[in-house]
């Protein structure tokens, strides 16, 4: 549960209390006081998503077509337990703080008659979401 949550193993002690107890609930109560310590939850899962979104790429201007990181929302977000549809609707329809993405993805120019800036903004989109 540690490893899945924050991304960090427990203390020796702890995990030897978690073993030894007998609490039916043990397992419940252990992933909401985990999950109610935000900031360690926002900063392994910060890791993930910065990756996923290609959120540190930098590339020149013209390349990543002023795309602005998106950081601070992105930790925010995860800092909140944002609720995951809120979350990837707020990506794909971004406000202000969350537009950097949309940004990154939709290409300035056509690949060729099939991959239209539209048609690649959907295929990431997918790639990211759906795998």
């Amino acid at each position: 549960m540690y490893l899945d949550t924050i991304g960090l193993l427990p203390p020796v002690k702890e995990l030897d209390e978690f073993v030894a107890s007998t609490a039916k609930d043990k397992r419940r109560k252990l992933v909401r006081r985990l999950l109610a310590d935000h900031k360690p939850y926002a900063e392994h899962w910060l890791a993930f998503w910065n990756d996923i979104l290609r959120n540190d790429y930098a590339g020149t201007g013209f390349i990543d077509g002023g795309r602005k990181q998106i950081t601070g929302w992105l930790y925010g977000s995860l800092y909140q337990n944002k609720p995951y549809d809120q979350f990837v609707y707020e990506l794909i329809n971004p406000k202000e703080h969350s537009r950097g993405f949309t940004k990154g993805i939709v290409w300035r120019g056509v690949v060729n008659a099939s991959q239209k800036p539209p048609m690649q903004a959907a295929q990431h989109i997918s790639q990211i979401f759906m795998g």
